[in-house]
């Protein structure tokens, strides 16, 4: 009878840290396209245009089934969310100012029928340089690979 009652008690608990390790690896997957293996960018700003590719071939993002409004969102190197600027096919320049130096994160972020993809991030090592050109292009891929199993 003892035994049947712990066995009882500590399986739901048990269960529910498999569940919620479960979910929270599954959350993780699910916001960064974290196969893609972007080069870290060294730029005088915080700034660039934004064009979304599959492979060398460029267009509006609807060309591949994507609504033509997303957003770039700068984080900070551990991933927090500092600032979220919303874009469109239109108007795809971006510039985040007013920033210390340092390792940074821009996640562009398209979206199907108004629901988020997964985050193309791209790791941005910032030091401030009046005298450099702001002439970064971010190729955001349009596809996203599944983690591999």
């Amino acid at each position: 009878m003892i035994k049947t009652s712990l066995v009882r008690s500590v399986l739901p608990a048990a269960l529910i840290v498999v569940c919620v390790s479960s979910l929270a690896q599954q959350t993780s997957a699910v916001t960064d396209c974290t196969t893609l293996s972007y080069q870290r960018h060294k730029s005088a700003w915080l700034c660039g245009k934004v064009v979304v590719c599959s492979g060398d071939i460029c267009g509006r993002p609807s060309v591949y089934d994507f609504d033509d409004r997303f957003d770039v969102v700068l984080r900070d190197n551990l991933g927090k969310e500092l600032e979220t600027k919303p874009l469109s096919y239109e108007e795809s320049t971006f510039c985040f100012d007013g920033r210390r130096d340092g390792d940074y994160q821009l996640a562009f972020v398209l979206y199907k029928n108004h629901v988020p993809e997964p985050a193309r991030v791209f790791p941005t090592r910032y030091k401030r340089n009046p005298v450099k050109p702001n002439d970064a292009v971010y190729m955001v891929a349009a596809w996203c690979p599944t983690p591999r199993q």
